[in-house]
């Protein structure tokens, strides 16, 4: 992933970077990685084809405050230890990859791939978080991502 140079702009929302976004490339241009459990014809597949949208990014995002209740609602078992895993390296300094964000017109940003990482960040108390933005390069139906 490349570093941004300079000053990191902070935008207010998934909205807002979008719309100060020039140029949207394939996937593989912007750097995206999936999570790699996420193979096809398992029940884990990407419910998309990359290769159906453009991407940018990875931007980065006020990661909105979230009530002490919402923090500890999370989910139990291996959904619990994959969160562990990303506070532990959060807790070591390490950066953790972005998460992906997918755009559909009948419900706005979606968070489609990253959801350990982005608990893991509320948990630890992030204010910020990077994410790769992807809008279809067609309209989608209501029932398709």
């Amino acid at each position: 992933m490349a570093k941004p140079k300079g000053k990191v702009h902070v935008f207010s929302s998934a909205y807002a970077a979008a719309g100060r976004i020039r140029r949207w490339r394939p996937w593989q241009e912007v750097g995206v990685r999936f999570s790699k459990f996420h193979l096809p014809k398992t029940p884990f597949a990407l419910p998309f084809d990359p290769k159906d949208y453009v991407w940018a990014g990875p931007v980065t995002l006020v990661l909105l405050e979230k009530t002490e209740s919402e923090r500890a609602s999370f989910r139990l078992g291996h959904y619990r230890r994959g969160v562990r895993k990303y506070l532990n390296m959060l807790a070591g300094g390490q950066k953790i990859e972005p998460v992906v964000l997918l755009y559909h017109e009948a419900w706005g940003w979606t968070l489609q791939d990253g959801n350990h990482r982005y608990e893991a960040l509320v948990k630890h108390g992030a204010e910020t978080y990077e994410a790769f933005l992807a809008k279809p390069k067609r309209p989608q139906p209501i029932d398709r991502f």
